[in-house]
């Protein structure tokens, strides 16, 4: 594994975590949508969504974990990193994670396929697209969003699952 700085943590004006990296480019990351972030060539940056379900601190740690699994680089704020429009609590979480033996901890415990943190990522997004079809009652666009995940649903998810299909069937 390498060491790559970073020079540049943002929270832009649309919410999105923004993480530049001093020299390195990952423009070849092409599973982001499996992933949940992309690269951004224009600013040579990792841009998460904004977030919803995950935080700031989360996205960071997130985005910090594939770039290791994918690339064996890993990513650490250094004295020179600027920080712009990232609250101080956040900054200190953001920091405090990176200072610790985290990509250790993850070769230690066997990282996982990528293939299967971009399965994770999906379903987690799936979800909160799909409870905002429920609070909504669009119930069959919630089985449309939900039913390719059925496999990987708690059986309380998939009991739902189900009066979404009865609610979303046509009256008899």
């Amino acid at each position: 594994m390498t060491n790559e700085p970073i020079s540049e943590v943002v929270i832009d004006e649309a919410g999105r975590l923004v993480i530049r990296p001093a020299t390195a480019a990952f423009d070849d990351l092409y599973r982001a949508g499996a992933f949940g972030f992309r690269w951004d060539d224009g600013n040579a940056s990792l841009v998460s969504p904004p977030p919803k379900e995950w935080g700031y601190t989360r996205w960071f740690e997130h985005m910090l974990s594939v770039i290791v699994g994918e690339y064996g680089v890993i990513l650490t704020p250094w004295s020179d990193t600027q920080w712009k429009n990232v609250p101080n609590n956040l900054r200190a979480e953001m920091e405090a994670f990176a200072s610790s033996n985290w990509a250790d901890e993850l070769a230690r415990k066997g990282h996982k396929e990528s293939a299967d943190y971009g399965r994770k990522v999906q379903l987690e997004q799936a979800l909160s697209h799909a409870g905002q079809l429920w609070d909504a009652a669009c119930y069959s666009e919630y089985v449309e969003e939900l039913s390719p995940y059925r496999y990987q649903l708690s059986p309380a998810q998939l009991k739902r699952l189900e009066i979404a299909k009865k609610r979303a069937a046509p009256p008899q």
